[in-house]
């Protein structure tokens, strides 16, 4: 999709959602609203309902000091995910072997969108 047709099909309201999730996915303890608005280059009030509606449909805590926190519901929904989930169900067992013979915690990781991102993991 070429530039032009990226803003035909813009949708300004879920861009401003995902926005305020890629940035909590960054920060330890939380954001403020005005914290959220300053680093996103907007108004505050424009976050209002926004940070409402993550709130209640569960990607996003209100901590004291009316900070907002990402919550673990999007980790959850990645679990969900077929590919995901059966390569860590074939991985746990030959993982916890593994831990089990080398007296070592192990990782398995992925490598995703130039990252790398830790999917599942067995303690010693």
């Amino acid at each position: 999709m070429d530039d032009s047709e990226d803003e035909r099909y813009r949708a300004p309201a879920l861009d401003k959602g995902l926005d305020i999730l890629e940035l909590l996915a960054g920060v330890d303890g939380g954001l403020t609203q005005a914290e959220i608005a300053k680093k996103l280059d907007r108004s505050p009030n424009e976050f209002y309902r926004m940070l409402d509606r993550l709130v209640r449909r569960g990607y996003v805590t209100r901590l004291d000091g009316d900070r907002y926190s990402l919550t673990l519901k999007l980790f959850g929904l990645a679990q969900l995910h077929a590919p995901v989930r059966r390569l860590v169900s074939y991985a746990t067992p030959l993982m916890r072997e593994l831990a089990e013979t080398s007296q070592q915690a192990n990782q398995l990781v992925v490598f995703d969108r130039g990252s790398a991102v830790v999917i599942g993991q067995q303690e010693a």
